[in-house]
């Protein structure tokens, strides 16, 4: 089981690498990145970890839920952005809940 999980696990990270340099190569050109600050890279990074993890885990039991994990912790691996807007999101929310 640990030998499927670590296959599993190095199949999605040669897939996302190669996605990853495509997706690099275009935001670069364009100069599309926004500037991540400390907490926006540990949600990203934490959102890949956690989502390659699950998408890992062998056997078709949980095939649906996996599927949108890979697709999930692909789109943070190589679209930074997401983690930016997702840490804006949470510090507008809890901006307007500590207002009077």
């Amino acid at each position: 089981m640990f030998e499927q999980i670590l296959a599993n696990a190095r199949f999605l990270a040669q897939s996302g690498v190669c996605i990853w340099f495509v997706f690099w190569a275009y935001r670069r050109k364009y100069e599309l990145d926004e500037k991540l600050d400390r907490r926006a890279k540990i949600v990203r990074w934490l959102v890949v970890a956690v989502c390659y993890v699950l998408a890992s885990l062998p056997g078709p039991r949980f095939g649906p839920a996996k599927a949108v994990a890979m697709v999930g912790g692909l789109a943070f691996f190589c679209w930074p952005n997401f983690a930016y807007r997702l840490t804006n999101l949470f510090r507008r929310r809890s901006a307007s809940q500590n207002s009077p």
